[in-house]
């Protein structure tokens, strides 16, 4: 379908074209019997364990051990200025970060633990200010271009993704780059980990764009790759929350999942109210069956 052979290119990440791209999406799409030499480095990880057995992370590297790694790959000046009180100098180390992310070469080793390890330290995920942190995101979508990009790379940053789904200034980059890891390492993986952290959020508004996210990958990417009962028991459950922009977001993907799986999706949907299902039966018919 049009939705498969889709190739995305992420600007602000840094995405590098639809050579690589296809190299990505031939890894995660076990479904079409696809495989990919390139990324045999990359195990991925089944949707089932991610709240039970997620790989092993960098965090363990002494940081010690990470400053040694940044000082060879970026130089003693850019790492003396990710640490610097002052946010300009941060902004500065990190759009030197960023060009290196983009330029990176294939062979010079683990420059994507080294990179992740090293922001997670310096200047950290949680920055105050929000250009240096849309810098590190757009080096962490540079970085999931690489062959060798897995989900112990993405996996330190997927909580401040979620959070800054809701942050104005930093949704749209915070949305890209989530886009990026789901197009590196399998949207089924993603939208778990969305569901896990965002889903949970004390913020309503996290989770509303949690949802909002998930509609617009489930576009993105058809339902093909997804795991529709894990998206419709989220929606489900939205539809059962109070706060408003919850319930419109939890209906609006059940809207983009009818467009892939058409009026099936309605034997899922028992159960609901018949006020929620009136909501749920505008949002189908802004979102037609695409057909198979």
């Amino acid at each position: 379908s049009p939705q498969q052979s889709r190739a995305w290119c992420f600007v602000v990440c840094g995405r590098a074209g639809s050579e690589k791209t296809t190299q990505a999406r031939s890894v995660w799409r076990e479904d079409l019997g696809e495989s990919s030499p390139a990324r045999a480095t990359a195990p991925l990880v089944e949707t089932s364990s991610v709240a039970l057995s997620t790989p092993k992370s960098d965090s363990s590297v002494p940081s010690d051990e990470v400053e040694l790694r940044m000082v060879e790959l970026v130089g003693a000046d850019v790492l003396t200025g990710l640490k610097d009180a002052n946010w300009k100098a941060r902004l500065e180390a990190m759009t030197t970060v960023l060009e290196k992310a983009q330029n990176v070469d294939a062979t010079s080793g683990d420059v994507c633990g080294t990179l992740v390890s090293g922001l997670a330290a310096f200047p950290g995920w949680s920055d105050s200010n929000f250009q240096v942190v849309a810098k590190m995101f757009a080096t962490l979508g540079a970085l999931s271009s690489q062959t060798n990009f897995s989900y112990r790379h993405a996996e330190p940053s997927l909580g401040i993704l979620c959070e800054k789904l809701a942050d104005l200034k930093l949704r749209g980059v915070a949305s890209e780059t989530l886009s990026a890891l789901a197009e590196a390492i399998g949207p089924k993986i993603i939208i778990a980990c969305v569901k896990e952290k965002a889903g949970g959020h004390k913020n309503p508004k996290v989770v509303a764009e949690g949802l909002n996210w998930t509609g617009t990958t489930v576009s993105d990417f058809g339902i093909d790759v997804l795991d529709t009962d894990v998206m419709i028991d989220w929606a489900k459950t939205a539809l059962e929350t109070p706060n408003p922009l919850v319930k419109a977001a939890g209906a609006k993907l059940i809207g983009a999942l009818h467009a892939g799986m058409g009026p099936s999706i309605k034997d899922y949907l028992t159960g609901l109210k018949d006020a929620q299902m009136r909501s749920l039966e505008v949002e189908i018919a802004r979102n037609p069956f695409e057909g198979p």
